[in-house]
């Protein structure tokens, strides 16, 4: 198994942003890595948020998305708008960088335009879980169990930060187990 990823998510305002996901293997990503990803992703924000208010508020976020998504009530989340790139570069990027090599995952996440408090980060991940969550919903609904495996990753991820069991140490294999790449749940 070898798969690399990338995401670029340009936000020109609060709730407008270029998306962008791309893989050198896009039939591997669609099987099986971009849930792979977006586990790295919510658990690297998780991290950088800390155990503060924000983090905790991803957390509770990410427990009523789940939710929605299982009950497939999406008409109430507020998806932020995926518009085209444009010249200049948005006030605030997130730029990810993904690469699995046998069962072992590197994962590097750049927050910029933040300043060194990371004021407004919490606004800005909750619209970039929900630009991610957006996209698995247009690109991947009709594909059988897809969401609920989407609404099951995100409730885990929210557990593993409330629980405290979340750390650098563990994130990697918390990602490989979430994703059901490993069947080993060893954090």
């Amino acid at each position: 198994m070898k798969l690399s990823m990338d995401l670029t998510l340009d936000f020109y305002q609060y709730n407008e942003a270029f998306w962008e996901l791309n893989s050198d293997d896009l039939g591997t990503a669609e099987t099986y890595g971009e849930l792979l990803f977006f586990c790295s992703f919510l658990l690297r924000l998780f991290l950088t948020l800390g155990y503060s208010d924000a983090g905790y508020a991803l957390a509770m976020s990410l427990f009523e998305i789940s939710e929605k998504i299982l009950k497939n009530d999406l008409e109430t989340l507020n998806f932020p708008r995926n518009v085209e790139k444009r010249e200049f570069l948005g006030e605030k990027q997130f730029k990810a960088k993904m690469k699995c090599v046998k069962r072992k995952v590197k994962f590097n996440l750049k927050l910029q335009g933040f300043s060194f408090l990371k004021k407004d980060l919490e606004l800005y991940v909750i619209n970039a879980t929900l630009l991610f969550i957006n996209y698995f919903i247009k690109e991947r609904a009709t594909k059988p169990g897809y969401l609920d495996k989407l609404a099951q990753i995100t409730k885990q991820c929210a557990q593993a930060f409330v629980s405290k069991k979340l750390n650098r140490k563990t994130e990697e294999k918390m990602a490989l187990y979430f994703a059901g790449i490993t069947a080993k749940a060893d954090f």
